[in-house]
């Protein structure tokens, strides 16, 4: 009785993950995906349409850190949507920053070093798109 009561609790929730990840992120509205983001974390969506291999960081205005870290930066290879999970703390103020390869005289966000931008930071607990172009 135990094994059949088992394995019917098994394939219900089997059931109940393959519901969970049927939902595309495009069916959900900003709105949407506001409401479930929790207050520790970002979303952040980057696409580039440059023609040449884009480096992106985000920095955080309100304590002395990066993501991914010092010295590092995530590598846009293509011109797919790439999604960032950033672990944060509720209500600090992170800024993107971006640059092709190789050339940091050309930037979107606040580039490689801290430059002034408009609209291109957002406070934890929230999620933003940018096209890069």
């Amino acid at each position: 009785m135990k094994t059949k009561l088992a394995s019917s609790v098994t394939a219900f929730l089997v059931a109940v993950v393959a519901l969970c990840f049927e939902v595309k992120a495009e069916d959900v509205s900003s709105a949407d995906v506001e409401s479930i983001i929790p207050p520790n974390v970002a979303v952040v969506r980057a696409q580039s349409n440059y023609p040449y291999r884009v480096q992106i960081k985000f920095f955080s205005k309100s304590y002395n850190r990066s993501w991914p870290g010092d010295n590092q930066a995530y590598g846009l290879k293509d011109s797919a949507r790439h999604v960032f999970r950033l672990s944060c703390i509720e209500g600090e103020k992170i800024c993107y920053g971006a640059w092709p390869d190789g050339n940091t005289t050309v930037y979107w966000g606040v580039g490689n070093d801290g430059q002034a931008c408009e609209k291109c930071c957002f406070q934890c607990g929230s999620e933003r798109s940018y096209n890069l172009n």
